[in-house]
Parts: C-alpha cells; structure tokens; sequence
C-alpha cells in the first residue's frame, strides 16, 4: 500500500511541490486558495481508494502545517477542508492527516519527494528514515513466525536470524545522525513543522517516531504486559495510529498468544511444554537477545541525540509532548527484556543439557555508548542520515 501511494498524485500536486521556493516559506494566501482548489476540484474516488487517501492525507499535510504556522488555525476557513480530510482519513484507514508513514515511507524518493524545507539534510533524512521503516516490516515479521512456528522449530530458528539484519538500518541512521546532521538544521529548521493540528474538534500529533513499528515491536516483545501507566498510554495511542494491516497482524498474534507477550508466550513453552528441539530454542533466544542488544544500542544513540536536540526547543520535548524521562523508560525495559532472553537461555541450556549444539553467546557486556558527534567542517558533505522514533502521543 506504501509503494503505491509513494508513486501516486490523487491530487495532482506534483509541479506545486516541485517550485523553487519552499513549501514552508509560501504565503499563508497561496497555501489557503490551494487548499480551496483542491476542496473544489478533488476526484470524488479519492475518497473511497485507501492508496489515493494516503497519498491525498501526505500532500495535504505539508501544505495544513506550513499554513498553520504562518497563519495559526487558518487552514480552518477553507470551507469543506475538515470534511475532506475526514473522509480521506476513513479510505485510508489513517487519521484524518498526516503521520510519519505519509511523511517517510508514502513519499517519492526522487525529484517527486515532497519537502518541508527544501534543504538537502530533510531530503536526506526522509531517504533513510524510509529505509529504517521498511526494515521494521521484517522484524515484525519475523517475530510473528515465533509464534506461528513455536520456539523448538527450525522454522523458528530461521526467522530468528533475521531479526538483527532487519534492525540494523536503524542503528546506522541514528549513528549518521549523531555525526552528520547539526542540531540546529534538524530542531531549528525542520522539526518546526511537525506540529499537531486540530482536525473537526481532534488535535491530533504532527509526524514524530512514536509512530513508528517500533512500538509494536516493543509491544509484541514485552510492552503488552506492562504495567508502566505512562508507557501504557504512549503505546496504546501510537499503536492505534499504525497502518490498519500492521493492527491487524498485532491483534491476532495476540489473540493467539492469549494476550501474553512474546517473551511470556516462550517462557510458558519452555517451562511447561513439551519441547522438541532444544537446539532450535537456544538459537531462537541467542538471536531474540541480539535484537534486544540492538535496540538497546539504538535507544543508547536516541538519548543522545535528544539530549543534542531538546535545549534548542522551546520546551525540552520531543515532537509529540514527551520528555526524556520517557526515553529512559523505553531503555530500561529493553534491558529488563534482554535480561530476561538471557535468563530464558540458561533454563534451555540446563534442560537441554547435550541436545543444545554449541551456539555463539551474544555478548552480554552493556552496549558501547554511542558514538559522539562529529563537529562540521567547511565543505562537508552531509551523509544520508534519519531521525530515530522520536516517542510521542496524540491529544485528544
């Protein structure tokens, strides 16, 4: 669904993202009479094709947000534009505007790509932060084979190893952050225009990683058995705000859990059931502890970037509300996650006694801290680079 709207223009905005000046350097005048165009003359099937919704909701957002911080509220005077984009919202199974799947992933990589700013660090940014959320696709995936395959299968074992390939884009964005892309241009110039909007009485949150699969992953590893009320409410409202597929996988893999975490769901297997094949459970859990490690890795490098970042905001918080006591809270149950793979590893490895072939330990050190930021030189350039979740909620 993503690919598709990537390439489509239900509204055919193309040429009017393709003109020199900046969409959020346009008069508040022409960004509002663009707005009335496209009430007037939308294609009435844009409202009932999830692919047109998405790619329509994209679109809308850059031009909603860089009007709003020009003029605050105005994009309200468009007579029918509330309408519009609730009906938009409904076809598209997404909230009634855009997110960090429009902004990332439903964008055009090329001359097409839809620009706040227009400067290279955004493109840039949005060319890897995309490249970051395909991976995500596969570790959830791959998590959801677990469980239809059981911890003691080769099948299992397999899916396992590819857990830490499919998160590693993250890590490499977070790092080229740190390195290359100057708190200043990012907090400064492009963040701005992640701002929350009121759409029919609903403010909802502008694009922040909190939308990001991640909190499913967290979700499906540990977070549905929280008992953490801040993370609770941050996670319930962000996973309402995935794709409607990536809700429905979550759900049933639920459902067919009982509602028990992943870690829980193997636990129950490996304490009281009957279990196959040792071997494959060991392998299962050397590899659910590296992606646990490189989360842990990738939370490590996200609080330093925060702590780069929020001094140069008017309030010390990310794009959605939260402070980085959130962050803090997000790696603490990482660890205590790791912790417990780890300790799942030793139960296997004393009831699987000879039957556990000899698997490489993953390292149970505390991950290297992040690297430090790199100062910029005259003539750098800067490298590809993303922004990593920044955690974040909907107010409603």
């Amino acid at each position: 669904m993503v690919d598709a709207a990537r390439e489509a223009d239900p509204l055919e905005l193309d040429s009017f993202f393709q003109r020199s000046l900046p969409v959020s350097r346009r008069p508040a005048d022409e960004l509002l009479e663009r707005l009335a165009a496209v009430v007037r003359e939308v294609d009435p099937s844009v409202c009932s094709e999830p692919v047109a919704g998405l790619a329509a909701l994209r679109d809308l957002d850059f031009l909603l947000c860089s009007v709003h911080r020009a003029r605050p509220a105005a994009y309200k005077e468009v007579t029918g534009l509330e309408e519009l984009l609730g009906a938009l919202g409904e076809a598209a199974g997404h909230n009634p505007r855009g997110s960090n799947t429009t902004y990332a992933l439903c964008n055009p990589l090329d001359q097409r790509m839809r620009l706040f700013t227009g400067l290279p660090e955004e493109r840039m940014f949005i060319n890897e932060l995309a490249a970051g959320l395909r991976g995500l696709d596969d570790v959830l995936r791959g998590l959801i084979a677990i469980v239809d395959h059981g911890v003691d299968s080769a099948e299992a074992a397999a899916a396992a190893e590819t857990l830490v390939p499919a998160w590693e884009p993250m890590i490499g964005a977070t790092v080229a952050m740190l390195r290359s892309m100057p708190p200043e241009v990012f907090s400064g110039e492009i963040m701005t225009s992640f701002i929350p909007l009121d759409i029919a009485g609903t403010e909802y949150q502008g694009v922040t990683g909190a939308q990001n699969l991640n909190i499913g992953i967290d979700w499906l590893l540990w977070g549905a058995g929280s008992t953490n009320p801040s993370y609770t409410s941050y996670a319930r409202t962000n996973l309402s705000e995935q794709l409607p597929a990536h809700i429905d996988l979550i759900a049933n893999v639920l459902d067919r859990t009982r509602g028990a975490t992943l870690l829980d769901h193997l636990e129950r297997q490996l304490r009281h059931g009957p279990v196959a094949d040792w071997a494959a459970a060991d392998r299962v859990l050397l590899h659910l502890e590296g992606l646990l490690r490189r989360i842990g890795s990738f939370r490590a490098a996200h609080r330093r970037l925060a702590d780069l970042n929020l001094p140069l905001r008017y309030t010390p918080t990310g794009s959605g509300g939260h402070t980085i006591d959130l962050l803090d809270e997000l790696a603490d149950a990482t660890r205590q996650a790791r912790q417990r793979v780890q300790a799942l590893r030793d139960l296997v490895r004393e009831r699987g006694g000879s039957a556990v072939s000899a698997v490489s330990a993953v390292s149970t050190d505390a991950a290297a801290p992040p690297p430090a930021p790199r100062q910029r030189r005259a003539g750098d350039q800067v490298r590809p680079l993303t922004c990593p979740p920044q955690e974040s909620r909907r107010r409603t």
